[in-house]
């Protein structure tokens, strides 16, 4: 509890980086779901498609509970401003550049630190004021103070006047946790907020130098509502000490009376509050971005081109793999059909390119020694599965993901277009039919639609499709994949290499062999 003391009254705590911590999503997210452009984001399945969650856990260093939702929100909504993200790009590397200084935020930052409120999904409405309560939850509380007071200045009478203390304790005990389960939430994120406001101060006199235009709008916020976290100094300040915080908080009410002394500044200035709560998350986002940039092997600020469609990349790699093989693509206007056996790292390949245009457009970073492109909007459909619950199957979620491809034709930015194994889910026929027709339509539409399949009979086809494989090779250990790209198409296969590698009866692989050499006869 000493430590506990120290930690509060000295503003001390150990900045500590858990990249493993557990994360709520649904609460990390909410600020996006509030605030997402009609169009400019990555929807949920394409996410989904590229494991972002993972990535995001990857990146995430952040401190507190705005940054970590603005970090995410960032993820979600690629930006196609050039200027934009230069910007983006200076604060980050001004971070990188003077550790100084992110040490000394961080140190202002891990003492907000997260909460699991709601804060701006409370900000958002107007709080209730009520007079009679707040008249009575200062009422009691000093009925309180007097009843101790006389306790030590009447010792004659302490007897009766401890058994009215612990009278006048189960009362304002009914009152705290009434006022608990119905403005609880909104008590948690006033103190937050509160606490928010004491930070940005102490934010000032750190970044005016380094960071002037957060200097400036911090400033001119904090200026207005600095009176906000003045009033709710009480309730951090117990916060922490456990047992004995809870006991003073419900003897004096102290949360409840905080919260009604300051609502009508809350909602007065609610607008300045959501604009310091996206400043404070911008600054710990930046942070945390600069801090994922030191831990990689190696990275490179994306260069984009307006004039033409193209995509080249030196040394590409996924953020994800533990030891990744690197590939270089160059290509420019139509699209890629790559092809490849069974686990050769194609759809490892799709993913790659997918996430490393979505960080190129949204931290400015890229996992590569050189990335060129145009700016893209991002739809996949890669990993997709039956929703039992909506009804849909594989082949339906498959048609809805590549209908909102065809959907983005005529658009001002260039659609992405990532496909794996187009259309799996129905019977050869259709299948290879309307790939076809779908994939020519795309690139004729002017998207930039990069496929994996293993159909071949595709190839010849569609047209304006530069071609790309992986291959393997079998020795006696079983099969090698180099993952590594070539141009062309693959000359092998290994569908049936698989069921030898793992035993399947001798007799059945030479009934299958049999078959096959009867079909291609």
């Amino acid at each position: 509890m000493i430590e506990n003391i120290k930690s509060i009254f000295f503003n001390k705590k150990k900045v500590i980086y858990d990249i493993n911590r557990k994360r709520k999503f649904k609460l990390i997210r909410s600020l996006f779901d509030k605030y997402k452009e009609k169009d400019n984001y990555i929807d949920d399945s394409t996410w989904d498609d590229l494991n972002i969650d993972k990535v995001y856990s990857q990146l995430d260093r952040t401190l507190t509970t705005p940054g970590e939702q603005t970090l995410y929100k960032i993820l979600r909504t690629p930006l196609i401003d050039k200027k934009l993200l230069e910007e983006r790009g200076k604060i980050i590397a001004i971070f990188n550049k003077n550790k100084e200084l992110r040490t000394k935020i961080h140190e202002e930052l891990i003492k907000l630190d997260r909460t699991d409120d709601d804060v701006i999904f409370v900000l958002k409405e107007r709080l209730h004021s009520d007079f009679i309560l707040k008249v009575i939850y200062n009422l009691f509380a000093l009925i309180s103070v007097v009843n101790i007071a006389l306790i030590f200045i009447i010792p004659g009478y302490r007897d009766v006047l401890i058994a009215t203390l612990v009278v006048i304790s189960g009362m304002n005990m009914f009152l705290h946790y009434a006022a608990g389960r119905k403005i609880g939430d909104k008590i948690e994120a006033i103190q937050y907020t509160g606490n928010m406001i004491k930070i940005s101060g102490s934010l000032l006199s750190i970044i005016h130098n380094e960071l002037p235009n957060y200097h400036f709008e911090l400033k001119t916020i904090y200026n207005k509502i600095k009176m906000i976290g003045r009033k709710s100094g009480i309730i951090s300040k117990v916060e922490g000490l456990d047992v004995i915080a809870d006991y003073i908080n419900i003897l004096f009410l102290v949360k409840e009376r905080n919260y009604y002394s300051i609502v009508d500044d809350v909602n007065k200035y609610k607008e300045d509050i959501i604009k310091l709560y996206n400043l404070i998350g911008e600054i710990d986002a930046y942070i945390s971005i600069s801090l994922y940039r030191e831990n990689l092997s190696y990275y490179s600020e994306p260069i984009f081109i307006k004039d033409k469609k193209v995509l080249e990349t030196e040394g590409l790699i996924h953020p994800l793999l533990e030891n990744p093989v690197a590939n270089s693509i160059s290509f420019e206007e139509g699209g890629m059909i790559l092809t490849g056996s069974n686990m050769s790292g194609k759809s490892t390949f799709l993913r790659t390119i997918g996430v490393n245009a979505l960080l190129a457009q949204t931290i400015y970073t890229v996992l590569a020694n050189e990335y060129k492109s145009s700016f893209y909007k991002i739809v996949s459909s890669i990993s997709l599965q039956d929703n039992i619950g909506e009804g849909k199957s594989y082949y339906f979620a498959e048609a809805e993901a590549i209908l909102k491809m065809i959907n983005t034709r005529g658009e001002e930015v260039t659609t992405l277009a990532l496909i794996d194994e187009i259309f799996k889910g129905t019977n050869p026929v259709e299948r290879i039919n309307a790939a076809a027709e779908i994939l020519n339509y795309l690139e004729e539409n002017g998207a930039f639609t990069i496929v994996a399949t293993h159909d071949l009979n595709l190839i010849p086809l569609i047209s304006g499709y530069i071609r790309y494989y992986f291959m393997e090779n079998m020795t006696d250990a079983g099969m090698v994949f180099d993952y590594k790209l070539r141009k062309g198409v693959s000359p092998t296969r290994n569908a049936v290499k698989i069921l030898k590698y793992i035993n399947y009866p001798e007799d059945l692989l030479h009934r299958i062999d049999k078959r096959l050499l009867e079909n291609e006869g």
